[in-house]
C-alpha cells in the first residue's frame, strides 16, 4: 500500500513540474522579430504630467471675498391699514329687501322710431324708447310722458330656410324720473317675423311621403321666415320695483 501511495505522489509531481514548464514558456511573434530585427529600440518612458486649470491657478493668490447677505423687510403697502385688510377679507354685502306687499309700478313704453330687422341691427346696439302716459308713484307723478327710456339689442335671431323667422329681443331698459335720477326698468320687449314654418315643414314632409307627385312639395324647404319690426304705436309694459 505504502508503493501505491509513493508511485501515485511521484507521477502527480512529474505532472505538476510538465505544467509549469509548459506554462512558463516565453511566447514570441515571430512575425515581430521578422519586422524589427537588428533595430535597436528605445523602451518608452511614461512621465507623469499634472494637468493644472488656468482659472484655477489667477484665483490661487487672490483672497476671495465671501458675499453677504442683507435682510430687506418688504412691505405689503396694500394691507398696512388693517382696517382695509378686514374690509377686503370680509367685504360687507349689501342686500336690498323686496316688499311683497309694495306697490308695483307699471310703465308703458313704445318705440321712438320704427324697429326692423331690415336694417342692420347688432346685438349691443342701443334703441330709444319713451313713456308713453305718465306714471304714478304712491299717488304722485313718477315719470312724466314722453321721458326717454334707453334700451339695448340682446338678441337677433336671422330668417332661415324652412320657415323659421327673424327674431328681435330687447333688455337693460332704463329712464330717470321726474327728479332726474336714473331707474332702471325690469322686463324685455320680444317680436317675431311671420313663422311660415307652421305650413312649410308640413308640406316638405309630405312630399318625401310621395315620390312622384310630391316633388314640387320638397321646394317648400327654400322658403324663409319673415322680416319683424317694433312700429312706434305699439305699447309695451314695463316694471319698476
Amino acid at each position: 500500500m505504502i508503493k501505491k501511495f509513493l508511485s501515485g505522489s511521484i507521477l502527480f509531481n512529474m505532472m505538476f513540474f510538465q505544467c509549469n514548464f509548459a506554462f512558463s514558456q516565453i511566447i514570441e511573434d515571430d512575425f515581430a522579430k521578422q519586422a524589427f530585427k537588428g533595430q535597436n529600440l528605445a523602451k518608452p518612458v511614461c512621465k507623469k504630467e499634472i494637468i493644472e486649470d488656468e482659472a484655477v491657478l489667477e484665483l490661487k493668490d487672490k483672497t476671495l471675498i465671501r458675499p453677504s447677505y442683507q435682510k430687506v423687510l418688504i412691505e405689503d403697502k396694500i394691507i398696512e391699514n388693517t382696517a382695509e385688510l378686514k374690509a377686503s377679507i370680509n367685504p360687507a354685502v349689501h342686500y336690498k329687501l323686496i316688499d311683497e306687499n309694495a306697490e308695483v309700478v307699471r310703465i308703458p313704453v313704445c318705440a321712438i322710431n320704427l324697429i326692423t330687422t331690415k336694417d342692420s341691427l347688432k346685438i349691443g346696439q342701443n334703441i330709444y324708447f319713451k313713456v308713453s302716459n305718465d306714471v304714478y308713484k304712491n299717488g304722485e307723478i313718477f315719470i312724466k310722458n314722453g321721458t326717454t327710456v334707453n334700451a339695448f339689442i340682446e338678441l337677433i335671431s336671422k330668417a332661415t330656410y324652412f320657415g323659421d323667422p327673424d327674431e328681435i329681443e330687447l333688455g337693460r331698459f332704463s329712464t330717470k324720473d321726474v327728479k332726474g335720477n336714473t331707474v332702471e326698468l325690469v322686463g324685455t320687449v320680444t317680436k317675431q317675423g311671420a313663422d311660415r314654418g307652421k305650413w312649410a315643414k308640413p308640406l316638405y314632409y309630405a312630399g318625401l311621403s310621395v315620390p312622384l307627385f310630391g316633388a314640387p312639395l320638397l321646394l317648400c324647404y327654400f322658403v324663409k321666415g319673415g322680416k319683424t319690426s317694433i312700429k312706434p304705436e305699439q305699447n309695451f309694459e314695463l316694471y319698476y320695483e
